[in-house]
């Protein structure tokens, strides 16, 4: 066979492998961006990273659309292109993730899969032993009886330790946290932290401002939640004492509603007043 026909076939069929695994799976049901859910029964974490294995396949499948172009020596060509099939399918094998969320209930922890031939698996919160944190290249996991693990390295932004955290709470509680409590005590926790860091002696107060400690994203929640917890006549009245430019009045009926400090009670008033 010609060597140059050899090297158009390669990268055809580079560039079909990265469409069988990359851009065909994505159409009907591949790993979504979700926003995570909290609420009364479940709370859902969706995955919302690119695994190794398509991160991998992404790149060979740009690099083998120009490499034809770069190289003029068909021989290197034939060689590289091979290297690139091979390592796409070793990718595929090895690397790639399925998982698209763990949904966290009062009785049982499911990691849900974005390919409808795989199963869920269910894990019982009675047989739930321990977790162990994230260290070096290992990810964080939670240990259940049986010598079953789950995996949370699908999870990025530190959603796998809140993961462990939660699944453990559950477990010592026997109950789902209320999400706004545990906002509290997980931004109690990361103050405590930041002051320990910084030498600091005293101990910060509960509710004094969220939004310096918790992310961005984590803040908006807590800002949603804490509105939702505002009975609707008190919206009303709060709305009412905007509308007639008396901010100050409606930011202290705010904080008399949520409990809330300024902060947050002046943020709730601009945000959804």
């Amino acid at each position: 066979m010609n060597l140059h026909y050899l090297a158009i076939f390669l990268q055809i069929a580079n560039f079909l492998a990265f469409l069988i695994l990359i851009v065909i799976p994505f159409f009907p049901n591949g790993i979504k961006d979700k926003p995570n859910y909290y609420g009364k029964d479940c709370w859902i974490f969706y995955a919302n990273n690119v695994s190794k294995g398509q991160l991998t396949v992404i790149t060979i499948g740009v690099f083998t659309l120009f490499l034809p172009r770069l190289i003029a020596n068909p021989y290197i060509n034939i060689v590289l292109l091979s290297i690139c099939l091979i390592a796409s399918i070793l990718a595929r094998i090895f690397w790639w993730r399925y998982e698209s969320c763990i949904v966290l209930e009062a009785d049982k922890v499911t990691v849900k899969y974005n390919r409808k031939k795989m199963e869920d698996k269910v894990f019982y919160i009675s047989d739930f032993e321990s977790y162990l944190e994230k260290q070096g290249n290992s990810p964080s996991k939670l240990v259940f009886s049986g010598d079953k693990e789950i995996d949370l390295g699908f999870l990025r932004n530190r959603n796998d330790i809140k993961v462990c955290k939660v699944v453990n709470r559950i477990y010592e509680e026997g109950e789902l946290p209320d999400y706004i409590a545990f906002l509290k005590t997980y931004k109690e926790m990361k103050a405590q932290l930041e002051q320990m860091k910084n030498g600091a002696k005293s101990t910060p107060k509960p509710g004094n401002d969220p939004g310096s400690i918790l992310t961005r994203a984590e803040y908006k929640e807590y800002l949603d939640l804490a509105f939702a917890d505002i009975p609707d006549d008190k919206k009303e009245v709060i709305s009412n004492l905007v509308r007639n430019n008396e901010k100050i009045k409606a930011i202290k009926e705010c904080r008399d509603c949520t409990g809330e400090g300024l902060s947050v009670a002046k943020d709730l008033v601009e945000k959804y007043f």
